[in-house]
């Protein structure tokens, strides 16, 4: 029989305060990794959104011009007294525009044949005029006729007199697509303001926010020409930006022609996740594009797949 001698070591109850520590470290870490990339993902998933967002404006667009034949503006004058400035380019395209998609519409704004273009129940005087930009445009021709109280409703189908409400005309053009009333707001709600206080346009129309909570831009190429596309968004993304351009010649006898993304249709940019358009201007899909302003590479459009220059 053999006895043991010496201390008895008892079996260990814990860990060691190294061993904890190294435990925390290891744990620290997993969860910064995971969380990166659960940024990451959600990042994406906001890309993935807008892009498919675009995708259904796109959509809504073609089912406008179906209805009406055309495509909606991306500038305009709306005047419910009738006063048009005809020596005013501008007012003349309006109302060109208007009397197109609506035949046999009376523009002359007679007290008792006007046209409540901002639905509020009240005729304008004439000295106001709504000048609708690219981004008023896409909400008010989607959307249709802002009743207050009700919001976008749809045009008459009456097209002598399309602000008809829906009590007085049951059946409607539109809308044509479901905004996320979330995210419609008043121009004069949307910071940093885009008008002046005193713009009575402002107290009105609606623009569309994407999920980063900036207004889309929207601009319609005019006509078949190749330099086609105006900057219609001036108050939005500042007079530098431009709709994108596919190519300019510098080669004689074309030097100078401008091509542009989507010449015969329209470009629609929402400014990414910095909130910010950049310059827009020369972009080829696919190259360094060293000529646009690190603001545009977050842009997503309906002529890129996602990101503007992926990074």
């Amino acid at each position: 029989m053999h006895l043991r001698t010496g201390p008895i070591r008892l079996p260990r109850k814990g860990f060691t305060l190294l061993e904890v520590l190294v435990v925390i470290s290891i744990i620290a870490l997993l969860a910064g990794l995971i969380t990166a990339a659960a940024n990451r993902a959600l990042v994406r998933m906001d890309e993935v959104r807008v892009r498919s967002e675009i995708s259904q404006l796109e959509t809504a667009l073609e089912q406008f011009k179906l209805t009406f034949g055309r495509y909606p503006p991306s500038r305009i004058v709306l005047s419910e007294s009738g006063n048009y400035d005809r020596t005013n380019p501008l007012h003349q395209y309006s109302e060109q525009y208007l009397q197109a998609l609506f035949p046999g519409i009376n523009l002359q704004g007679e007290d008792n044949y006007w046209h409540d273009w901002d639905g509020d129940g009240v005729k304008a005087p004439p000295n106001i005029f709504y000048d609708l930009q690219g981004q008023e445009c896409l909400v008010f021709f989607l959307g249709g006729i802002p009743f207050t109280g009700i919001g976008p409703s749809g045009f008459s189908t009456d097209k002598t007199r399309p602000t008809l409400g829906p009590t007085d005309s049951k059946s409607r053009l539109g809308p044509f697509f479901e905004f996320d009333t979330s995210r419609l707001k008043l121009v004069r709600d949307v910071v940093p303001p885009i008008r002046l206080p005193n713009d009575p346009v402002s107290q009105r129309f609606y623009v569309y926010l994407d999920r980063y909570g900036s207004p889309y831009a929207y601009f319609l190429a005019r006509d078949a020409a190749t330099n086609n596309y105006l900057n219609d968004c001036p108050n939005l993304v500042g007079p530098q930006f431009q709709p994108y351009v596919t190519a300019i010649s510098v080669d004689p006898p074309n030097a100078g022609v401008i091509k542009y993304h989507r010449p015969n249709s329209f470009q629609i940019v929402s400014a990414g996740k910095d909130k910010i358009f950049g310059s827009g201007g020369l972009y080829v899909p696919n190259d360094d594009n060293p000529q646009l302003s690190v603001d545009d590479y977050d842009n997503i459009t309906n002529f890129s797949e996602g990101l503007l220059v992926p990074r």
